[in-house]
């Protein structure tokens, strides 16, 4: 009898299992008998289990009898299967790596639509962190960047440091931060070549590779102490800002250690293909 064992044991995974099960299920009367399993797995005596849950005895005894011999969590009319299987478990945790989910809801709809299984947002935000996942943002790889012109262009930068050793290097991008600008047409002089007028000679980076230039570093500084999360009601209160963090407050404090993030210890890029 299940009544005179001293324990139930089950395993670390069957615990998080029925724990996740727990939180995702809408049935009370399932709600019951995964407590009744969990608190006979910690030593609790059946008439302990059935003094919390309100239940008599005998009916926990049947609930565990039910856990030990059948692997049964659902009453006899408790209609369709209410928790996903092994099987089922492995295609739905790999089904994420092959369609990217943005929303638990929609995870949600895939698991009812092909099992006929529900969870609820917060059960599955459970059974998605017990299964490994994370929710962050993802990070994109420009479709278009040519990786050998890439290393052919880190290769011609080493070589230009190398013999330039007196004269600077300046790195330069070609769109500044903007409050909400949308780039138009506009009359510009034909021929006008100010880099020639300064003597500056022009190194261009390689199509769609940001990653080489350590300047889109100090723009991501420069948002995150700025512009992330904040509304700026007038171009000119944008523009204060912006050139506070520069010129009078931030850059100059910090620019002692921004060294370490911001240099051209470039970032190489992996083909997503």
């Amino acid at each position: 009898m299940i009544s005179l064992m001293k324990n139930l044991k089950i395993s670390t995974d069957q615990k998080i299992y029925l724990e996740a099960l727990h939180d995702a299920s809408l049935d009370g009367r399932v709600r019951d008998r995964i407590k009744a399993t969990l608190l006979r797995s910690e030593g609790w005596s059946t008439s302990m289990i059935a003094q919390a849950l309100r239940l008599h005895e005998t009916t926990i005894a049947w609930h565990l009898d039910d856990y030990v011999s059948k692997n049964k969590l659902a009453p006899e009319n408790g209609g369709s299967q209410l928790y996903l299987n092994k099987i089922q478990t492995d295609e739905v945790v790999a089904h994420p790596m092959l369609q990217t989910y943005r929303c638990s809801y929609e995870i949600i709809e895939y698991i009812r639509i092909t099992y006929e299984i529900r969870f609820s947002i917060s059960g599955l935000n459970k059974w998605l962190h017990q299964h490994s996942f994370i929710y962050k943002y993802l990070q994109g790889v420009p479709h278009k960047f040519d990786e050998a012109k890439q290393a052919d262009f880190i290769e011609r930068y080493n070589e230009l440091k190398s013999q330039e050793i007196d004269k600077p290097i300046f790195f330069m991008d070609a769109m500044h931060p903007t409050q909400a600008m949308k780039v138009s047409c506009g009359w510009i002089k034909k021929g006008h070549d100010k880099a020639n007028e300064l003597n500056i000679e022009l190194h261009n980076f390689p199509p769609y590779s940001t990653n080489l230039n350590p300047i889109e570093r100090l723009w991501k500084v420069m948002n995150e102490h700025v512009r992330n999360h904040k509304y700026f009601s007038t171009a000119k209160e944008f523009r204060d800002k912006i050139e506070e963090f520069f010129i009078s407050q931030t850059l100059p404090k910090t620019s002692d250690i921004l060294g370490s993030g911001i240099n051209d210890d470039f970032q190489l890029l992996n083909s997503a293909s």
